[in-house]
């Protein structure tokens, strides 16, 4: 329970800082954390067998982000006691495409397993993210409809879930 309050804590710094950096000030998305849906999993990544990939190379540690320019993925290099932060679809969204989401992927090409425990923060459930208006010179610039977290939340479940059945046969099970 420590680890997800200390990741609840730094995920509204960040927030702050983000705020500041839009033009407003620290409490700016203070209204989507008073009762935030947070989550996270334990995700391993088991060793790739040396014949699977011929470009394989044991030092690099798994994580990459995919640059749009050179249309490639880079690896992310780890550093001891630190975080990587993804803003996420969501927050795409709501700044009108002025912070990015980062396409990213693991591929983990050392010998040993390995592990991440992704943390999604996504805020209020009944919040309604609307493009926050110094992303955008006037409403008409707005590039994505106005979304309650929960209905976001919701629809990307069906779209990861739904290709695979998962996610209808569990809406049948709550009806």
């Amino acid at each position: 329970m420590d680890y997800l309050n200390q990741v609840t804590a730094l995920t509204e710094k960040a927030l702050q800082a983000i705020g500041v950096s839009l033009g407003y000030d620290e409490s700016y998305f203070d209204e989507i954390c008073t009762e935030p849906m947070a989550f996270y999993k334990l995700l391993q990544y088991p060793p790739q067998p040396a014949d699977a990939d011929p470009l394989q190379r044991g030092d690099v540690p798994g994580l990459e982000v995919w640059d749009e320019e050179s249309q490639s993925y880079y690896p992310v290099p780890p550093i001891e006691g630190a975080y990587v932060v993804h803003l996420g679809n969501l927050f795409q969204q709501w700044t009108n495409d002025k912070y990015m989401s980062n396409v990213h992927r693991v591929i983990n090409r050392s010998d040993v397993d390995r592990y991440s425990i992704p943390f999604n923060y996504n805020g209020n459930l009944d919040f309604v993210i609307r493009c926050i208006e110094s992303c955008r010179a006037k409403p008409e610039d707005e590039k994505y409809a106005p979304i309650s977290v929960d209905d976001y939340i919701r629809q990307k479940y069906k779209d990861v879930y739904g290709r695979v059945g998962i996610y209808s046969v569990a809406e049948r099970v709550k009806t």
